[in-house]
Order: structure tokens, then C-alpha cells, then sequence
């Protein structure tokens, strides 16, 4: 009854901003293919999604890897939404997409458009994806902080090292996103180290699908390899599909994060800084997402969440 009254009052026009887009599959267990958004948790909204950022820059090749429950790296193919591979893929004019909350793609008026990602493994015993996606340059909006993804307006795209001094290194953001999905199972290696060698990386130090309901998997965040301080300001960790913050306990470096009855609740971090001497703001965000194999409940979680966090997951980034 309390969430009802607050999406009537949300929907009434008491709205506050929505948090930034991660990058995330929010495919479960034994599904053949697997799609990649660029868009909060349990919503298939995705407000600017270049497929040149999912690339090294050089080629057509995406910066996703997938692995079996083993560990392995196994073979994938990538395909946009209209069905070509992604090796095939015109990179050249740096389209852009915008869905609105259902998924829909909207034609901007300028007509460029373009599909999102599906990642279709070489084998079915899928064990985890692991995805780079660098978001570009945006222009520096104080009235929204990190979050400019909201307004598409202020998307720069990929700046060479020239465009991005004259246009001012103070005037603009660099985003880099990632993802760790799990499946079937599986767990990254228990080392305290970066299983998935991704820039900012959740490491869980323990299997969160040997976890039952209502406890906690206990996690350490890795940056460029070493591990984060749990009291580093730069640092923010969101669990749920509500979004909830997580603290770690004072002078620790590990965060619980709540296991639900669908299994480990999807995880958003997020760490600003500086970026050496010429001082542009870089955001990075993580995710991570552990689906329970064959789970019935997850649909049904999601398809909650879709309803609830339209109107109850809000924030303001500082």
C-alpha cells in the first residue's frame, strides 16, 4: 500500500531524477541468447547506445567475453536487434539509440537509430559475460552531476585527444561502463583478486548461488586491480532493484549484499575521479547479476520491479 501511494504521488508529477544507466543482460539462466542493455535495472529503457563504444576503437570486434561454468572462455556471436553480426556491423556514422520505458526505439528526428546488443554463446552450459562498453564524452551538466545520460543532448561522442582540449577538459565527462553476468551456477574464482580483469570490478568472496535467502554475500570492489577502501567517497554501491546503498562496515573493505528469493540482488557501482593532469571527470559503473538457473521467480521479479521502480527508484547523484 506504501508503494502504491508513492507511485500515485510520483505519477502525479513528484518525480525526482533516475539514476544513471548501467550496463547489464537481464536474460536468466538457459536462455540460448542474451541481450545487453544499456539501461537501469528491470527497465528496457536506453537513452544513447553507440555500438562503436562497445568496440577497441580499431575494428568491429565487441569487447565481450563469454565463459563456461567452468571458467573457460568460450566462443560467442554478436548481433544487433534487425539480426547482423556484429563483426558486420557499420560502425562508421556513430548511430545512436533512444528507447523509450517499454523498449520501443525511437526515431530521433535527425533519423539515425540503431539496435541493441544480443550475445549468443557457442555453448549452453554458460557460465558468466563479461562486457565493455565505453560511453564517449559528454558535456558537464551541474544541474544533473555524473548523471548526464538523461539528456541526450549533452552526448559528445568518442573525443580524439585534440576535440577534447579545445573543448575544454573541465566542460566534459568520460563514461566507461561494464558487466559481469552470471549463470548456471557459477562463481568467479575466490581469490580477492579481478577474475574478470575489468577496470572496476565486484569480487565476490563467496558463491552467491550456494546462498540462501535472506543472507548475504560478502563482496570487495577492485579499481585498475587493487582494492577500493570501503570508506573511499568516490565510491557507491546499489543493491536491488530498488537501488538501495550499501555501507560496508567502518575500516572494512567488504560489502554485504542482501541475497532475495530470486538469488543475489543486482548490484550497481559506481566510482567518479579525475582523470591525471588534465583533470577530466571520468565515471565508471559496474554491474553484476547471478540468475538462478531455471528460476520461475525471476520473471515475476522483474516483471514486478519493471512496475514498481518506474516510479519508487530515484535519486539525485551528488
Amino acid at each position: 500500500m506504501k508503494k502504491l501511494s508513492l507511485a500515485i504521488l510520483l505519477l502525479m508529477g513528484f518525480a525526482k531524477p533516475a539514476l544513471a544507466h548501467i550496463f547489464w543482460s537481464p536474460s536468466t539462466s538457459g536462455q540460448t541468447s542474451h541481450p545487453l542493455w544499456l539501461a537501469e535495472f528491470a527497465e528496457a529503457e536506453s537513452i544513447v547506445y553507440d555500438l562503436k563504444g562497445l568496440t577497441d576503437g580499431q575494428s568491429n570486434t565487441a569487447n565481450i567475453t563469454t565463459y563456461d561454468t567452468s571458467g573457460n572462455i568460450i566462443a560467442s556471436d554478436v548481433y544487433d536487434a534487425n539480426g547482423t553480426i556484429f563483426s558486420s556491423v557499420d560502425l562508421s556514422g556513430n548511430p545512436i539509440d533512444i528507447y523509450d520505458i517499454n523498449g520501443n526505439l525511437i526515431t530521433p528526428a535527425d533519423g539515425t537509430k540503431q539496435s541493441p546488443v544480443t550475445v549468443v554463446p557457442s555453448q549452453v552450459n554458460l557460465g558468466a559475460i563479461s562486457a565493455t562498453f565505453d560511453g564517449g564524452y559528454w558535456a558537464q551538466d551541474p544541474s544533473m552531476g555524473m548523471d548526464t545520460e538523461h539528456n541526450p543532448s549533452d552526448y559528445l561522442g568518442f573525443l580524439t585527444p585534440a576535440q577534447q582540449q579545445a573543448y575544454g577538459y573541465s566542460n566534459i565527462v568520460q563514461e566507461l561502463k561494464f558487466t559481469q553476468a552470471l549463470y548456471n551456477g557459477f562463481s568467479p574464482k575466490v581469490n580477492n583478486s579481478s577474475f574478470f580483469n575489468l577496470p572496476l570490478e565486484v569480487v565476490p568472496l563467496a558463491n552467491p548461488f550456494e546462498l540462501s535467502a535472506g543472507s548475504y554475500l560478502p563482496i570487495e570492489i577492485s579499481l585498475y586491480g587493487k582494492t577500493v577502501s570501503g570508506n573511499d567517497p568516490n565510491l557507491e554501491i546499489l543493491a536491488g532493484y530498488n537501488g538501495d546503498p550499501i555501507s560496508s562496515e567502518p575500516g572494512s573493505n567488504i560489502f554485504q549484499i542482501p541475497i532475495e528469493s530470486f538469488g543475489l540482488a543486482p548490484l550497481e557501482v559506481d566510482y567518479a575521479y579525475q582523470r591525471g593532469a588534465d583533470q577530466v571527470e571520468v565515471f565508471l559503473s559496474t554491474s553484476l547479476t547471478a540468475f538462478v538457473p531455471e528460476s520461475s521467480q525471476l520473471p515475476a521479479a522483474v516483471l514486478t520491479a519493471t512496475t514498481v521502480v518506474l516510479f519508487n527508484r530515484y535519486r539525485k547523484r551528488q
